[in-house]
C-alpha cells in the first residue's frame, strides 16, 4: 500500500439527516468530492461513498452513504479520512509547497549545517503544526512549523534546517 495522506478530519453531525461537518486539509476543500469511493481510515479499511452537501461554518459537510440520522454520524466524530499519496497531485501547484508529510524523514540540521536530528512526525493539536524532531542523543522535542523555525526545507536534499527558539538555546 502506498504511503496516505491526511485529507480531513469529521467534525460534527449537521442537521437530524446523517450529515457530518468536515475540517478538509486539501487546498481546496471542495476537491474532497472528487476522492469520494477512495478515501481510507486511518486503519486502512475504505470509508463508505459520501457526496459534499456544500459548507457550514467554514467547515465542508459531507453525506456518507448508508448514514441517515444524526445518531449514524455523530460516532464519526473526530475520525480521519486519508488517501493514498499516489492519488494527489505529485507536487502542489505552488511554488516552494509540499505535504506536510512529506517533512517526515528529513534530517533537520542546525543552521552551520550540522545534522542534530531528524523529523519523526507531524501532529496538529487544533493550535498549529509541530514538527517531532528526534534528536542525535535520543531525545524527541516538538517545534512550531514557523519560517522563523525552519527557514529552510529541502524536500529533495531530504534536510531542513531547524533554528530553535532563542529560549531553547
Amino acid at each position: 500500500m502506498s504511503k496516505t495522506i491526511l485529507i480531513a478530519r469529521l467534525a460534527a453531525p449537521h442537521g437530524v439527516q446523517g450529515s457530518i461537518k468536515c475540517l478538509c486539509f486539501l487546498e481546496n476543500p471542495k476537491d474532497l468530492a472528487k476522492y469520494s469511493g477512495k478515501v481510507l481510515r486511518a486503519d486502512g479499511k475504505p470509508w463508505p461513498t459520501f457526496k459534499v452537501l456544500g459548507q457550514s461554518a467554514g467547515q465542508i459537510l459531507l453525506h456518507f452513504t448508508g448514514h441517515t440520522s444524526r445518531n449514524d454520524v455523530e460516532s464519526l466524530r473526530g475520525q480521519e479520512l486519508w488517501l493514498p499519496r499516489d492519488l494527489l497531485p505529485a507536487e502542489p501547484e505552488e511554488d516552494g509547497s509540499f505535504y506536510m508529510e512529506d517533512l517526515v524523514g528529513l534530517q533537520a540540521l542546525n543552521t552551520a549545517g550540522e545534522k542534530i536530528g531528524k523529523v519523526i512526525s507531524v501532529q496538529n493539536y487544533g493550535a498549529s503544526d509541530l514538527l517531532e524532531i528526534e534528536h542525535t542523543n535520543g531525545a524527541c522535542e516538538l517545534y512550531t512549523f514557523t519560517e522563523a523555525n525552519f527557514p529552510e526545507v529541502d524536500i529533495e536534499g531530504g534536510c531542513i534546517t531547524l533554528t530553535p527558539p532563542e529560549f531553547l538555546e
